[in-house]
């Protein structure tokens, strides 16, 4: 048993030096990661609302999910999912998707202004008139 976990120690000093070396290398490439990661989001939000303006509904609000899953609770993308399926009549989902925004920050604090663009933002007059909506 002694020497199991004599062995199991000089394994693991011997492994941590690696883990180390790893995390830092892995530290190294994260700001690469981040700019790849800031640059793919830009590309897909900007193809997302180049199609939502042209009224590509599909195109936009997939290229609005695509972004929501590289920057986790994006609240401007998943109000402008909800504009779009009001824009379409897709109450439901419409609804669904403007109470997401407002869980992920929509309208709070540093989005005040972003409150008052609800209030007033006819793409989603369709929601208004459902007594879901709440702003």
């Amino acid at each position: 048993m002694k020497r199991i976990a004599s062995i199991s120690l000089a394994v693991f000093l011997c492994a941590l030096p690696c883990s180390i070396v790893c995390s830092s290398a892995a530290a190294a490439q994260e700001p690469a990661r981040k700019a790849d990661s800031t640059r793919a989001y830009t590309e897909e939000f900007n193809r997302g609302i180049t199609a939502l303006r042209a009224k590509r509904w599909e195109e936009g609000i997939a290229s609005m999910k695509r972004c929501i899953e590289l920057s986790p609770e994006d609240a401007a993308c998943a109000y402008n999912i909800a504009c779009a399926y009001a824009l379409q009549g897709q109450v439901d989902a419409g609804v669904e998707w403007f109470q997401k925004s407002a869980s992920f920050g929509f309208g709070y604090y540093a989005f005040e202004d972003q409150l008052k663009l609800a209030e007033t933002d006819t793409d989603i007059d369709a929601l208004r008139k459902d007594p879901r909506f709440v702003t």
